[in-house]
């Protein structure tokens, strides 16, 4: 007899299916170095990051680069871990005894001892960092762990300004991937009377657009270029034309797209591009695989064009 598919349990005479598919979202972060454009110099300045073994706090929670490894897959090198994430707490603030429903009285705080080196509720976020794309995919919300874009943004932005860093990479680029679909939303607004275009520097691609860009920024000397459209006085709004369209498409994968206006809602106000994550979907079965292996599928197939990037 053929072994069966899935492995079932019985809950009061009832067969249930044990191997249920559960899903999870993946966020995104374009990284640029331009010290060398190649693979190794970004597996490099990852391990380089990682060896700083620093956390960094926002509120309560506290998080950081941990486990790290290479791997090769289809031909393809990936660096492959895990963000910890964790409760950064201060015993030093009141506590409650649940007991007795009040604050803990002085000898009860001082009687609590935790180690400096010890933070509670760890979680592991998966990350798959493709070397070759320069870009940083992870888990952003599964039933086991979450992790916002801008957080793992803003760890990675405080990693690279160390001075550890800048001396071997000068200064490393952070873009949050962006919704586009979002992006072109903005770009359509019934009335727009500014759009402003912020473009870092770029790596060379196979994209005529991006490489247009990189030449341009090249040949100046420059490492950022900022373009402000302002309506005027005797237009409805500006007219984003094609391509405008292109050029915004390219700010917003590598640095950022802010739009004053009126939104289709009525209302007056401004967006930006960045606040817009690119959040896409897998499904997995957690009998079957791991969320790691999961999210590295999820990769390749991103990376080999067979998934839609935004």
């Amino acid at each position: 007899m053929a072994e069966k598919a899935f492995k079932r349990a019985s809950f009061l005479g009832v067969q249930i299916d044990m191997a249920r598919e559960r899903t999870f979202q993946v966020c995104g972060i374009n990284i640029r170095v331009h010290s060398r454009h190649h693979p190794a110099e970004y597996e490099r300045l990852w391990a380089a990051l990682h060896d700083l073994g620093t956390i960094f706090v926002r509120g309560h929670l506290g998080l950081m680069i941990g486990d790290r490894r290479s791997v090769r897959v289809r031909d393809h090198d990936w660096v492959v871990g895990y963000f910890y994430t964790f409760v950064d707490i201060d015993p030093a603030q009141r506590w409650l005894d649940v007991e007795s429903g009040r604050e803990a009285d002085e000898d009860t705080r001082h009687s609590v001892r935790i180690p400096a080196n010890l933070r509670p509720n760890m979680t592991e976020v998966p990350y798959v960092l493709d070397t070759e794309n320069h870009h940083l995919l992870f888990i952003n919300k599964e039933r086991s762990c979450s992790l916002s874009a801008s957080n793992v943004r803003k760890l990675l932005k405080e990693l690279s300004s160390r001075d550890e860093i800048t001396r071997q990479f000068g200064t490393v680029d952070l873009t949050i991937m962006t919704d586009t679909s979002q992006l072109d939303a903005m770009l359509s607004w019934p009335v727009i009377r500014k759009l402003h275009l912020t473009l870092e520097r770029i790596n060379p691609t196979d994209y005529e657009d991006d490489q247009e860009v990189f030449r341009r920024l090249a040949d100046l000397g420059a490492k950022r270029e900022e373009r402000t459209y302002v309506k005027d006085d005797d237009e409805p709004t500006l007219r984003v034309d094609e391509p405008l369209r292109r050029v915004s498409r390219i700010a917003a994968q590598n640095g950022e797209v802010e739009v004053h206006g009126r939104d289709p809602s009525g209302h007056t106000g401004h967006a930006k591009s960045q606040k817009f994550p690119l959040v896409m979907k897998g499904e997995y079965i957690p009998a079957r695989t791991s969320l790691m292996d999961a999210l590295i599928g999820f990769a390749i197939d991103s990376f080999t064009g067979r998934r839609n990037m935004g």
